[in-house]
C-alpha cells in the first residue's frame, strides 16, 4: 500500500507486504502490522516525512516482528534539531506496541541491521550518501509531544558526535579565556 488516503475499514499489512504511507495514510478503524511486513518511511527532515494516522488502534499479528525501513536519501542529520520528533504512527487509539514485547526490527544497510528496536533504543541508520544518522525510537510517545505516556510511535533525533564535541570545545574555550582574563586582571564588563 503506497501513498496517502483514508481507509475506513481495518487494514492489515500482511507478512511480505509493504506499507509506504507517503504524505499520510489515515486508518479510521485501525491498522494491523503482521510479523514480516515491511513498513517504509521516507524522512527528509523532522518537518517533512511520511506518517500514518491511526484512529482506532495499532496492533500486531503473526510470528516475528514487522520490519522498519527508513529512506533517508534526502535526510541531513546536522540540519535537524536535537531531540526533534519524527512521528511515524500518530495513534489516537490503543496500541500493542509497548517496546518491550512488541516492537519493530530495523531493516537497513547500517550497523544496526536486524536489531530489535525496543522502547528508547538508540540506533544508527544509513542515509542516501552513506552517512550514518542517529535516532531513538519511542512506542509510547504522546501525540502532543509532551511525554512518553501515549500510544504513538516516533523517532527523536540524536545529535551528531561532531556537534556535541563542537559545543564542548566552544564551552571549554570560553571558560579558558574567562579564566585567563580573570588571572591577568583584564576583566572588563
Amino acid at each position: 500500500m503506497t501513498g496517502g488516503g483514508y481507509y475506513s475499514g481495518v487494514v492489515t499489512n500482511q507478512a511480505g507486504g509493504t506499507l509506504t504511507p507517503g504524505t499520510g495514510n489515515s486508518f479510521g478503524a485501525g491498522l494491523v502490522l503482521a510479523g514480516g511486513s515491511t513498513n517504509v518511511f521516507e524522512i527528509d527532515s523532522v518537518t517533512a516525512h511520511d506518517m500514518s494516522v491511526v484512529s482506532n488502534g495499532l496492533t500486531q499479528t503473526g510470528n516475528g516482528n514487522p520490519l522498519l525501513v527508513l529512506n533517508l536519501q534526502n535526510y541531513n542529520q546536522s540540519a535537524n534539531p536535537t531531540n526533534g520528533v519524527i512521528m511515524l504512527y500518530q495513534n489516537y487509539g490503543s496500541s500493542v506496541f509497548d517496546g518491550i514485547n512488541e516492537f519493530f526490527m530495523l531493516s537497513d544497510s547500517g550497523p544496526n541491521n536486524g536489531e530489535r528496536l525496543k522502547n528508547g533504543t538508540a540506533f544508527e541508520a544509513v542515509g542516501g550518501s552513506g552517512t550514518t544518522n542517529e535516532f531513538k525510537i519511542w512506542y509510547d510517545f504522546d501525540i502532543t509531544g509532551d511525554s512518553h505516556t501515549g500510544n504513538s510511535i516516533a523517532l527523536t533525533v540524536i545529535p551528531e558526535p561532531g556537534t556535541i564535541l563542537s559545543l564542548l570545545g566552544a564551552g571549554s574555550l570560553f571558560a579558558l579565556v574567562r579564566r585567563i582574563r580573570r588571572i591577568t586582571g583584564r576583566w572588563r564588563i
